[in-house]
């Protein structure tokens, strides 16, 4: 799989940005993460993170890993603010 094919989508459904610096996102199996780098995400606005490499923007961000981040069959993720504390959680099945 090409990997900036592999991404996911964060949207900001509040009406005040949200500063996304130093939140976390992780895998089922805590074996991978992403911490943001500075980032602020507009109110009514989207990101997408994309596991490859690219220029971020203000609407794509870019982990610079070399292997997936996601599994293909079963995958839990899980965003944390940058205290650790829980914000979102999702679960994917294909």
């Amino acid at each position: 799989m090409y990997l900036n094919e592999e991404w996911i989508e964060i949207k900001n459904f509040g009406d005040k940005e949200v500063n996304l610096s130093g939140w976390i996102l992780r895998n089922r199996n805590f074996r991978r993460k992403y911490v943001f780098p500075g980032f602020v995400l507009d109110a009514n606005e989207s990101v997408r993170i994309h596991t490859g490499s690219g220029i971020n923007s203000e609407n794509e961000l870019y982990m610079c890993f070399r292997s997936e981040m996601w599994d293909d069959e079963f995958e839990i993720i899980t965003l944390l603010d940058s205290n650790g504390t829980l914000i979102d959680k999702m679960i994917v099945r294909n």
